[in-house]
């Protein structure tokens, strides 16, 4: 059995409490995929790809620049997060 990220953000308005969802007051969910379809640039060579990271990180800089600027520190303490409690 193969797992896929299938997370969603967003808020759920005027609802604070998690009892509150009624998705899974039938016990538990099942969703079921037919297929995936994977896309993979095979002669993108290393200098593109680099370009091609940097443009899309400035142009998140531009839209969200706190979640850019912390996101390197949110994940060096999710790092050492996970060292600390031996999962690495």
């Amino acid at each position: 059995m193969d797992l896929i990220n299938t997370s969603l953000g967003g808020n759920i308005p005027g609802i604070l409490d998690p009892g509150g969802i009624t998705a899974l007051n039938g016990g538990e969910q099942t969703m079921e995929v037919d297929y995936v379809r994977v896309y993979q640039k095979a002669d993108e060579s290393r200098l593109h790809r680099f370009f091609r990271k940097s443009s899309r990180v400035l142009s998140h800089l531009s839209q969200y620049p706190r979640e850019v600027v912390w996101a390197p520190y949110a994940r060096l303490e999710h790092y050492f997060w996970r060292l600390f409690l031996g999962y690495l």
